[in-house]
């Protein structure tokens, strides 16, 4: 991988090149790299930096992409749109939503993106990925005004994401901000007489679904 970001004095072109051959050559999303690498030009640590970062979104992509038709050109306008806030992204775990957007560009299944829709992605944090990629799989009970998907929770977690700690208050935190960004809602069945549990679990909006359908890899 660092063979394409060499640390000796290097050109706008060289790097846009290099990063580009990874995406053979769609005119689109090579325009919309070239630009997007040109945006952090004067500062060498910077550039560095986010050239790494999306050199491997790039590959991961790749991955993505196998066995998939690809477009022969996208928009560079959207392109752009996602490659500018994936570059500043190096978290390995919120680095493949990007990816992810990057490879349904390419096939076509992703022809617009709004400018909400990255600022929410651009503000998730891993347990909120976490969180939205388990919850279809865990459901917890409210119990006499106690409830214990918390801990549901940090156990798929712990499998999904063995090298991070979520804690309790962690886990909450990120179900009220899930909430606050509109991609979850809260749903309490069942009955609320003393002794009686109240099954309760939390869905995706129509907002939620979105983000988690185009942060994705495409099908």
């Amino acid at each position: 991988m660092s063979s394409l970001i060499p640390t000796d004095p290097e050109s706008l072109e060289h790097t846009a090149k290099a990063i580009g051959f990874i995406v053979k050559g769609v005119p689109g999303l090579h325009d919309a790299i070239y630009e997007t690498i040109r945006s952090v030009w004067t500062d060498p640590l910077m550039r560095r930096r986010r050239a790494k970062n999306l050199e491997h979104e790039l590959e991961m992509a790749e991955e993505m992409l196998k066995g998939q038709k690809r477009l022969e050109d996208v928009s560079a306008k959207v392109a752009k749109e996602i490659l500018e806030p994936a570059m500043e992204e190096d978290r390995e775990e919120l680095q493949k939503l990007w990816a992810a957007m990057i490879a349904r560009l390419q096939v076509g299944q992703l022809s617009t993106v709004r400018r909400e829709w990255i600022n929410i992605i651009k503000s998730l944090e891993v347990v909120d990925v976490g969180i939205l990629t388990e919850m279809p799989s865990v459901s917890f009970i409210i119990e006499a005004n106690k409830d214990s998907h918390t801990q549901a929770f940090i156990d798929a977690l712990k499998i999904k994401y063995p090298q991070t700690t979520f804690s309790n208050d962690l886990i909450v935190l990120a179900f009220h901000s899930l909430e606050e960004k509109g991609l979850i809602k809260h749903i309490v069945n069942g009955g609320r007489s003393v002794g009686s549990e109240c099954r309760s679990f939390y869905t995706y909006t129509t907002l939620g679904r979105t983000i988690l359908e185009i942060t994705s890899p495409p099908s």
